[in-house]
This record gives structure tokens, sequence and C-alpha cells, in this order.
């Protein structure tokens, strides 16, 4: 592929639309306008309005019924991809939990996973009826008795003993430190279609109850309610169930109740028979959960994921526009970091949330002294998908948040040399993760107007569904 240009039917070509490697062709569409290219999607589901200076195009996501496009217009694929084989994601297209390969980026149904670093401090995650690390307490269980998220005969049911006016439970020794800590687990309906989770720090026992019939969750009586909670489809009858909660330091204990028919309290009569299915169970030293990692007999840490397109002459950091789609699970941490350019550690083009601004989306541009610096005006919220566009030029730099335009400066230098870009990186990776999804990058060469850069802005909006 020649610098800067589109093979075939990219801008200003003929023939079929730009199709990436691994192109996956939709159910051919018939009948009156039907397009053309029979099983190709029209190249404006691929390519933004906005042509002109494009030199940087990433799909993250699996739309447009092809495998996620990483690189186009003049660049070469990612050149690190350094990612955790101990870590998982969902599949888009079946839905389940599967396993990371080591140093491929994880293309979950939201995106590609840029994630901190992680633990899970429980043994045997996947398997409750060890009882050395899952002791029952007037509970019984049975293994592999369902099809677990993984789509593997691996969920075991958890369900009651035959003891009257007791807690039904099975729990597991963690050690804690004195930050956040949150616990979840996948649960399926049985007979039972409420669950407990609570940790317990040694001197204060943190409970959450979820009703998995109606997704809600409610108030233990009698108990502590953790700081955060919340549940989430999976699909097939699925529901990843969590809690978090700050916990004094020292060893204590995680796990899960059995509650009967539509109680708040955990105390019932057992019927040696009914309970629930569970499986996945992970304690980390998070404020949320990150995504699952399993374990056996030893906690496993996931390491973080480092995403780098390599150096390329073809961006221009004399002038530009790039735009970021993403998708933040949770915001947490030191300034987390949609995407850098840099040439090394102190010339830089930063995308990122400003943690000491409630996590607003901003603008940095550093060069041994700062160039310019600007924070948009509402924060970010987890769970929904912003697009964040920055505008580089000698003496007009722009911040976009979802089209509006937020801030600009009229003064500052660019940055010179050979640009390197880190997806949810700082410079070279090192630092600011994201905990999230990334699912759309666009590089121009050039300074797009506002006008443009909303257009692009909807396109992307209309991809991910948001218009």
């Amino acid at each position: 592929m020649a610098k800067g240009g589109f093979p075939g039917g990219g801008p200003g070509g003929g023939g079929p639309p730009f199709l990436p490697p691994g192109f996956r062709p939709p159910t051919a569409i018939a009948g009156p306008g039907a397009h053309p290219y029979v099983g190709y999607r029209p190249r404006s589901m691929v390519y933004p309005p906005i042509r002109d200076g494009l030199t940087f195009l990433s799909h993250m996501t699996r739309d447009f019924g092809m495998t996620p496009q990483f690189s186009a217009a003049g660049t070469t694929a990612l050149s690190t991809e350094t990612v955790d084989a101990d870590g998982t994601y969902t599949e888009e297209y079946s839905n389940l939990i599967v396993d990371a390969s080591a140093n491929t980026a994880r293309v979950g149904k939201y995106g590609v996973l840029s994630e901190v670093q992680s633990q899970n401090l429980l043994k045997d995650s996947e398997d409750f009826t060890d009882v050395t690390n899952w002791p029952n307490s007037s509970s019984r269980d049975t293994g592999n008795a369902t099809t677990a998220p993984d789509g593997n005969a691996t969920a075991d049911k958890v369900y009651d003993d035959s003891s009257a006016g007791v807690v039904h439970y099975i729990r597991q020794a963690c050690a804690y430190t004195n930050v956040a800590h949150a616990l979840s687990v996948y649960v399926k309906v049985a007979e039972y279609t409420r669950v407990a989770l609570y940790m317990y720090d040694g001197s204060v026992s943190y409970q959450r109850g979820f009703d998995i019939s109606n997704q809600t969750t409610f108030v233990v009586d009698g108990q502590t309610s953790p700081s955060a909670y919340g549940i989430e489809a999976i699909g097939s009858g699925w529901y990843r169930c969590w809690i978090s909660q700050t916990v004094a330091a020292g060893l204590g204990s995680a796990g899960f109740i059995l509650v009967r028919g539509s109680n708040t309290t955990t105390t019932h009569d057992g019927d040696g028979s009914s309970g629930v299915y569970l499986w996945g169970a992970q304690v980390e030293a998070q404020s949320a959960p990150t995504s699952y990692i399993p374990t056996t007999s030893a906690a496993v840490t996931r390491a973080n994921d480092v995403l780098i397109y390599p150096g390329t002459s073809n961006l221009s950091l004399t002038e530009g526009t790039a735009f970021v789609a993403y998708t933040p699970d949770r915001l947490c941490g030191t300034n987390p970091t949609f995407m850098t350019i840099y040439v090394d550690a102190t010339n830089l083009m930063q995308l990122y949330l400003k943690s000491t601004d409630s996590y607003k989306p901003s603008f940095f541009v550093y060069d041994g002294s700062t160039q310019a610096y600007m924070t948009a005006t509402s924060a970010a919220v987890a769970g929904t998908t912003v697009v964040v566009a920055a505008v580089w030029k000698a003496n007009d730099f722009r911040l976009y948040v979802n089209g509006s335009d937020e801030k600009s400066d009229t003064s500052g230098a660019v940055l010179s040399g050979t640009p390197t870009i880190g997806v949810g990186l700082y410079n070279d990776g090192t630092t600011a993760q994201m905990d999230g999804s990334d699912k759309h990058l666009l590089i121009y060469n050039r300074a797009l107007s506002a006008a443009e850069i909303l257009r692009d802005t909807q396109w992307i909006q209309t991809l991910n569904g948001d218009l």
C-alpha cells in the first residue's frame, strides 16, 4: 500500500469499497436499491463522511460484519500487543467468555479492551466443590451442573442442606488491604432467584442482595450495604453480580449466600435441594470488577494491556485532527488516557480524562514545556461512549466532545519527529491505562473545521447506535 493511499475503492478510487484483511461479508442484500457489490457493505459504512486528509483509520469493534480493522490509510497494524493470556474477554458473536491469546488484542463485544493490571485473589474460581478453598456452611454443591458463560459445562450448583433457621452460604478466606476491593460472580437461577454477596474484613460484613429474576438489588436485613454494587446481563440466563467496598486490612472472607423466595433476610429453613448456579468468582483490589480472571490452585494476575501502533512518517505532527470513541467501564486511576501520539517521553500529545477534575476529557501538548492544555466542561460517564476530537496546528489547538467545541488555545507550537500511537496508553505504555473499550480511532493530516468534526462525530455515533 502506498503511503497515504487506499487500495481499490478507497477515497477517490473506483471499484468496490475498501475492505480490510479478514473482512467477513454480511448476508447478501437483494432487491431494489441493493448495493452493486453483493455481500459488501456500502463504503459509507466503513469510511467517515470526511475523507480529505484521512491518514489513519482503525475500527476496533466487530461492526460492519468484519473483523476489527486495526490499520488503513498508509500505516501498518499494531506493532505491540502486550496482552496477558491469563485474561479473558466476551466474544461478540457467540457472547461467550473466551480466553485471551498471548500478545493479541482482546477484541470484545464493545471494542478493544484496555485494562489495568489486576489480580483475582480467589482460588478455584470455577470449582466450588473444592471444600479446602470453598468450605460450605449449611450448603452443598454439585460440580459441572450446567453450561457456564464460557460455553463449557463447568458451572456448579450451590444449594441448601436441610438445616433449619440458619444462613446457607459458601465462602473463601481472603487477605484484604486497606483499599477498595470488588467481589464478583456469575449467577444463574435454579430453584432460587436470589443470592447475596458479602465481603467480611474481620469486623464488618458488607452484604448486598441480588434478585436475578428482575435484575434488581436489595438491602439485606440487619447488614451493612457496600458502597457500590451492580448486576450485568451476560446472556443465556447468566448475570454478573458485584459489590465493592474499601475494607480494613487483614484476613477476612468473601462469599455467596442463598436467599429463599422473596426474602430480604438470609436466614431460612433449608430444603436440601434448592439453590442457584455459580461460576467465575473474583475478588480484586479495584473499585469495580474488571474482566474475568480464571484461577485454579492459586491467585492469578493479569498484566495491563499495551497496544501500540508503530511510528509512521505519514502521520503529520504539523497539522492534524484525531478522533477517539471510547466506552469507559469505570472512572478511576490517575488521568486514564484514550490515546497518546508521541515522539518520545517528553514530546507528546495526549487525550485523557482528567482525574483531578471529575474525569473530564482533556487535551495536552508537551515538548519539554506545555504548548496546549485544555479540559472539557462535562465529565465522562462510565458505561457511555464518548467521542473526543483534538485539533493541532501552530497557534490553533481545539478540543471537541461529542461534536461540541469545548475549548481552544490560539498559542503554542507543534511537535516534530516521527510519531508513534499508543492506544489507551501514556508515552510508551508505561502508565495511565484506561479501563474500558476502544471503539474507533481516526486521524487526519489537516485541521478539520468545526462543521467537519460534527459530521464525523455524528457518523461515529451512528455506528455505535448512539444516534
